[in-house]
């Protein structure tokens, strides 16, 4: 709230007077969040694929960040991943023995 205070000085002018004046507006921004899923395909060549045989590690640096087993047609779906900050992710897929 801005308040002006207009007076005569009495030599035929006005005179505004401003208090409270230049006040701040302070906004936070925020990104919302996202998630991503990530894929792969388990090819078997010679062989029926068996759903669940197969089990995969998703590994960011020496992290575990999920596992998944495989689809009886191939898919591997791992479990959705969060974000909530910017920021570039590399994640390696193997293949644990068994």
């Amino acid at each position: 709230e801005v308040k002006v205070a207009v007076t005569d000085n009495g030599q035929g002018q006005l005179v505004a007077t401003a208090t409270n004046n230049n006040p701040t507006f302070t906004n936070t921004y925020k990104a919302a969040t996202t998630s991503a899923t990530i894929t792969a395909t388990k090819v078997l060549n010679g062989k029926a694929l068996e759903a669940g045989k197969y089990e995969f590690e998703l590994k960011e640096g020496d992290k575990v960040v999920a596992t998944a087993k495989n689809a009886a047609d191939g898919t591997v779906t791992f479990p959705v991943i969060s974000y909530d900050a910017a920021d570039n992710h590399t994640y390696t897929i193997s293949e644990k023995a068994g």
